[in-house]
């Protein structure tokens, strides 16, 4: 009997790996122990294998379109952006690469033989899981991270757009030749979230910047402050004069603020902590606040940290809610390389935050225990949510299966087949 016709117009053809060449090549599955049950092994790896690459493919749509809204939004109303370099790119590392490929090898449900056989024009990522899943999953991300944002500058800033942030430092012009080129660092900062005020000045032994920062706040103490200085002695800057340009032959602004003469003579350099460099610079370059360490730019970047933590946090927490449809604590350890995973990927980010070389390097600051609690809340919120609208996206999904029984009746057994069926 010539039966490579009917195996190639089947859906899926099988064939015995001790038939005959012709069938063989025409089937789809062949058989090489001649063991009927073998089907059974292979349609339940089949199912996880498809079960785990839905669930990377709902991770990614989720994951990667937040995203893209939040940064639409931080565009839209002007606000710092959370990632830039090197964090963005342990982000991608903690989330997208370490915590997706544990989900490749996820054990398979316990259910995965009872539930009903999906449509074979049925889509990888299922409606109702875009509906209860991926829509949520996108409004709570841009809501917890624009939010984190927000309550950073509030804590850190006291204000919120770019353009509020910038008038909150004064900068001053130097002259380079003909021209004028504004500073690399302000002189003066006001920072309304501390209650503080900082004015540039020459840093003495005695009292220095080195020795009053904050590294949770930004704060400085006396190091900058007004009456340390000279600015009541004898103010350092003047009105710019009449016609000046700066390095691309533009007028300055009414109202800017350039270094007298004397304060572009060349002298000694002295650093934050008082003492000689042992190089040269212009003297104005010793009554200038700190680039990145002033209450402003530092205040931003721990409010930027914030938003940060609370994006890798929920994540990561989104990740281990859908590894499985049931609830996370029951099926959290039945897969070690999620966890050990997801620990290297929490410890990486922590340690981005909390060590001092590191979070330089990559541009994030510490976080005190107010700011890294609070930074907690909106992960353990989405967490708890998803797991709620995969409860009501089990029960939704368990009232449509077609119960086992029935399913027995209607369809024999594949433990039967290997009995019933005889060779031609």
């Amino acid at each position: 009997v010539n039966d490579a016709p009917a195996l190639a117009q089947a859906d899926v053809g099988v064939a015995m790996g001790s038939g005959a060449a012709v069938a063989r090549h025409a089937a789809e599955v062949v058989l090489l122990n001649d063991d009927f049950t073998s089907i059974v092994a292979a349609v339940e790896e089949g199912r996880r294998a498809f079960a785990n690459m839905s669930k990377i493919v709902t991770y990614w749509l989720s994951i990667n379109i937040a995203e893209l809204l939040v940064s639409t939004t931080i565009l839209m109303l002007h606000l710092p952006t959370p990632w830039d370099g090197a964090n963005q790119q342990i982000l991608a590392l903690a989330t997208t690469t370490l915590g997706v490929l544990p989900i490749c090898v996820e054990p398979a449900e316990a259910d995965v033989m009872t539930a009903a056989p999906r449509m074979r024009s049925g889509a990888l990522v299922r409606p109702m899981v875009w509906k209860m899943i991926i829509l949520p999953m996108w409004m709570l991300f841009l809501a917890c991270v624009i939010g984190a944002l927000c309550v950073g500058l509030h804590l850190h800033v006291g204000k919120f757009r770019n353009s509020e942030i910038a008038a909150l430092c004064e900068f001053a012009y130097h002259r380079t030749g003909r021209c004028w080129s504004q500073d690399d660092a302000p002189y003066h900062c006001s920072c309304p979230a501390l209650g503080i005020e900082q004015w540039g000045r020459q840093q003495t032994r005695d009292n220095n910047f080195e020795a009053h920062f904050d590294r949770f706040s930004g704060g400085s103490g006396q190091a900058y402050d007004r009456s340390a200085g000279i600015w009541d002695r004898a103010p350092p800057l003047q009105d710019c004069p009449p016609g000046s340009l700066d390095h691309h032959g533009l007028p300055l602004v009414d109202g800017s603020q350039c270094w007298k003469e004397e304060w572009s003579n060349t002298t000694d350099c002295i650093g934050l902590g008082g003492q000689s460099l042992g190089t040269s610079c212009q003297a104005f370059e010793n009554v200038v606040l700190d680039r990145s360490r002033n209450c402003v730019r530092y205040g931003t970047m721990l409010a930027k940290t914030m938003a940060w933590h609370v994006m890798i946090l929920c994540e990561l927490g989104f990740l281990h809610s859908i590894r499985s449809p049931m609830l996370c604590v029951q099926t959290f350890f039945r897969n070690v390389y999620s966890v050990l995973l997801l620990g290297v990927s929490l410890a990486i980010a922590e340690l981005s935050i909390q060590m001092p070389m590191l979070n330089e390097a990559v541009s994030l600051a510490p976080l005190d225990l107010r700011s890294f609690a609070l930074s907690w809340l909106c992960p353990l919120l989405v967490l708890s949510l998803i797991e709620l609208s995969k409860c009501v996206l089990r029960r939704r999904s368990s009232s449509r299966q077609l119960p086992l029984e029935r399913a027995r009746c209607a369809t024999p057994l594949l433990s039967g087949l290997g009995t019933s069926l005889q060779p031609l």
